[in-house]
């Protein structure tokens, strides 16, 4: 059965297959469709679980804000998402009558769209309490800002869609206030506390992504980014941000916080699973790794240069790396007798629930806010300020021993104890080590009018004192259109309202 924007979201009140797997909440929509005569709380489990599902935060929307940058590299093996990873993404449109079941951009786009039309649906409902739309809102907003994250422009849809309607894109600047205005009904009904579910003070965290990418992209669909960041936005990233209490996960629990779910700290909303959700090589965790039987794809490396950006002696978060060398195996850190390196993978997603691979989307957290926050107050010449907000995340990450050396003592000063003033390319970096691998890659650079420079592939042959590879670089020119997705050329050619895609598509 072919999809597509003109009927879309009728048929998904008829069965739109997800390509779903076992559920772990106790409504499974695994046609794309929430019955109409389950409880309300259960109807707002299904739509998590369609956010969950493997064509949006289950594997490939986090994968598509990673790959193309130097974060990772193609595992020599690798062969999956090869024209993402290229960025360049137009070969990866079909032609007009070209089969779309596989596509995965197009399986992302309807994905979106699918917790969407529940959504809506949801909201015509009489039998909901103020907590429950309340919670809805919010996630009609944070779908609709993953849209303008990943795409741009496209249709704004708050209400249920008729077989017969062809919805338009809308502008840019009309989604972003939607968006606000959802977020600002939302916190004043939402009761829950629990972070398995949306809370109040999610959507302040939201608020400090949405007005950070706002303040430059508002006007982008009509070739006017202001890259320098409207102010008025960037004080709302800062006013939001202060709002926010969810503490900051401390170094010693840092990588255990993402082997789990339902953590005290630094979780502000994830999407809870258990042991049979998402088992096999599709989730997102063994498309970073192979393990020693083969199991899982191993599609993408850590990329070697940003490796190489971390004190593995001291910052937490070199934990994520797993060092595979030719005689020892796997590791967690670099071996102690530096033999030559085979392979260097993620295990940021190492497990979950005792299940290899599994993990529980961390959509937002603590950190994400403080640095959201530190690259506002940058823009605001308020680096001072922004330096304290870096230091907030640092120091629960960079570790001095008891005994430290005068080079370790040094560079705890200098990320720490001197670190008194940031600027942009401390607040990227640090965003690029703490948010690895989670998705934010692509649109921190875009934001930033930066180019991405990276290793398409390779493997490194000599260990030494850090990884070397000898390759050259591939570099994406900054503003190049590859760092949007374009929307699938087979719901522009169902739908006359959308006769052009976006960014030159």
């Amino acid at each position: 059965m072919k999809f597509n924007l003109k009927n879309i979201f009728a048929l998904l009140l008829v069965g739109m297959m997800t390509g779903g797997c076992m559920g772990f909440l106790d409504t499974d929509p695994n046609n794309g469709q929430i019955p109409e005569d389950v409880a309300p709380q259960e109807a707002i489990n299904g739509m998590l679980y369609l956010m969950f599902e493997r064509n949006y935060y289950g594997r490939n929307t986090t994968i598509f804000g990673e790959i193309g940058t130097s974060s990772v590299i193609l595992d020599p093996q690798g062969s999956r998402f090869l024209q993402f990873h290229a960025m360049d993404k137009s070969a990866n449109l079909p032609e007009p009558d070209a089969p779309v079941s596989g596509s995965t951009e197009i399986q992302a786009f309807q994905q979106m769209y699918a917790v969407l039309a529940n959504v809506n649906r949801f909201l015509e409902r009489e039998d909901i309490t103020e907590d429950q739309r309340g919670q809805v809102l919010f996630l009609r907003a944070y779908v609709h800002m993953d849209l303008l994250r990943f795409y741009g422009s496209v249709p704004y849809v708050t209400s249920v869609i008729s077989p017969s309607e062809h919805p338009a894109k809308d502008d840019m600047a009309t989604i972003y206030a939607g968006v606000l205005a959802d977020l600002e009904e939302a916190k004043g009904l939402i009761t829950n506390t629990s972070s398995a579910y949306p809370t109040a003070e999610a959507c302040d965290a939201l608020a400090t992504r949405v007005y950070l990418q706002k303040s430059v992209e508002e006007f982008a669909d009509k070739g006017n980014s202001n890259f320098e960041g409207n102010r008025s936005d960037l004080e709302q990233v800062v006013a939001h941000g202060q709002l926010v209490s969810t503490s900051i996960v401390g170094a010693e629990d840092w990588y255990n916080f993402f082997q789990g779910y339902g953590s005290n700290a630094e979780a502000i909303f994830e999407l809870v699973v258990t042991g049979n959700q998402s088992q096999g090589a599709n989730n997102l965790g063994r498309m970073y790794m192979r393990d020693e039987q083969g199991g899982g794809y191993g599609q993408f490396q850590a990329g070697y240069d940003f490796y190489n950006t971390f004190n593995h002696d001291m910052d937490v978060r070199s934990e994520m790396f797993l060092v595979r060398t030719h005689d020892n195996g796997d590791e967690k850190n670099i071996p102690s007798n530096k033999k030559d390196v085979w392979e260097v993978y993620n295990g940021k997603f190492f497990e979950c629930d005792d299940t290899w691979g599994l993990h529980a989307p961390k959509v937002l957290r603590a950190s994400e806010v403080a640095l959201n926050v530190a690259e506002a107050l940058v823009k605001l010449d308020r680096q001072g300020e922004a330096a304290e907000w870096v230091k907030k995340v640092r120091m629960n990450r960079i570790v001095l021993p008891e005994e430290p050396t005068a080079d370790q003592q040094a560079y705890y000063d200098e990320q720490i104890t001197n670190f008194n003033s940031a600027d942009l390319e401390d607040v990227l970096l640090e965003r690029q080590k703490e948010l690895a691998y989670e998705g934010y890659a692509v649109a921190d650079l875009r934001r930033n009018n930066l180019p991405s420079e990276y290793r398409f592939t390779g493997k490194a042959t000599d260990f030494g004192d850090a990884i070397s590879l000898d390759d050259e670089m591939a570099i994406v020119p900054a503003g190049d259109k590859n760092f949007w997705m374009p929307i699938p050329m087979s719901e522009i050619n169902a739908n006359e309202n959308i006769n052009e895609n976006n960014w030159g598509y």
